[in-house]
């Protein structure tokens, strides 16, 4: 899927042939009706999947496999590499697609675990199309939310990254350039690890130092949080917890909002890592250091930032955490990918 190769056409195409497939796995997480329980962590950072994954993660491969029969595809799910020979061998290059299942899994089993389902749960399902391990080549996403049912997509529409066109349920999607309805500019701060809480809270109570900055928590589902900020609900997203390293036993991964980015880029948001740098420095193996705004207060979130690291010691520099990235991509183990198809 080279995006010097795939035109506008083939985007489109492969864009609604995505939200058929977060819709299918949306409906199937709804009409879920099996056992919930725990099968053991996708990572070592915390990030776990359950028998309700499992029964996304088997739709989503039949879906693809049935949109994309002619192609041989790369899934990757949670970073859990899956291949899928094409039924119908057409010669044509691979398709590489970058998934999460279940985004806000917890927030899913716990609902589906429930015995009275008077509300649906803040998660998503979340796919990104790209060309290379680089962020760089995100090319389409689309996400399925299951707390509204709304679809949310994105496809590049031009070669330079950033320029995207976005849908919410098959309509244009443009959001305006200032918040409405309140004169506070609400801020998410991401940190849901136990260990680093401490370091949360410090964050949080230099950005509250401006009178027209208020903060709040995420719902526990990154894509939502991100989607709350199209709703109008919050203005600005902030998780810096990839760079607390060991310390933090769950962090964003790159995966978790691969889906919904090209949305995000769509409605205009200033969209860096925590320290203004593009997320063309990431692969998608990477965790992510993120931070979504507003283009009216994203300079000054950056300049928060950039005073907690040269003041308070609780983030580290960005060279120090460019260091620390580089060591984690050495150390990195290959997992062998799951063949599916002949």
């Amino acid at each position: 899927m080279p995006s010097d190769t795939m035109t506008i056409d083939e985007r489109e195409h492969c864009r609604l042939k995505l939200e058929k497939a977060v819709k299918a796995v949306g409906d199937t997480i709804l009409s879920y009706e099996g056992s919930v329980r725990d099968v053991g962590d996708v990572m070592e950072h915390g990030h776990e999947t359950s028998s309700l994954d499992e029964a996304a993660r088997e739709t989503m491969v039949k879906v693809l496999a049935g949109e994309f029969p002619d192609r041989d595809l790369t899934l990757l799910f949670e970073l859990h590499p899956w291949e899928v020979k094409a039924m119908k061998p057409s010669g044509k290059g691979k398709l590489h697609f970058v998934i999460d299942e279940i985004d806000g899994t917890t927030n899913a089993k716990r609902w589906a675990a429930a015995t009275v389902k008077e509300y649906r749960p803040h998660s998503a399902v979340c796919i990104a199309g790209c060309t290379r391990t680089g962020l760089d080549s995100l090319e389409v996403g689309a996400v399925f939310t299951i707390d509204q049912g709304e679809l949310f997509s994105g496809l590049r529409i031009g070669r330079d990254f950033g320029r995207f066109s976005a849908y919410r349920n098959g309509d244009p999607l443009v959001i305006p350039p200032r918040k409405r309805g309140d004169s506070k500019n609400r801020i998410l701060v991401v940190g849901y690890t136990s260990s680093v809480r401490v370091r949360k809270a410090q964050i949080e109570e230099e950005i509250c130092s401006r009178e027209d900055f208020v903060v709040y928590d995420g719902c526990r589902s990154s894509t939502m949080d991100l989607i709350s900020i199209i709703r109008n609900q919050y203005d600005a997203y902030l998780n810096p917890r990839a760079v607390f390293g060991k310390d933090t036993e769950t962090r964003l991964e790159t995966y978790d909002v691969a889906g919904i980015l090209p949305a995000m880029y769509a409605c205009n948001l200033e969209i860096s890592d925590i320290y203004g740098e593009p997320l063309t420095d990431y692969n998608w193996e990477d965790p992510l250091p993120l931070l979504v705004a507003r283009p009216e207060i994203s300079g000054e979130l950056l300049e928060t930032v950039r005073k907690i690291v040269t003041r308070r010691n609780i983030i580290p520099s960005h060279s120090a955490w460019r260091t620390m990235l580089q060591a984690e991509r050495a150390g990195r183990k290959k997992q062998r990918p799951k063949i599916i198809g002949s």
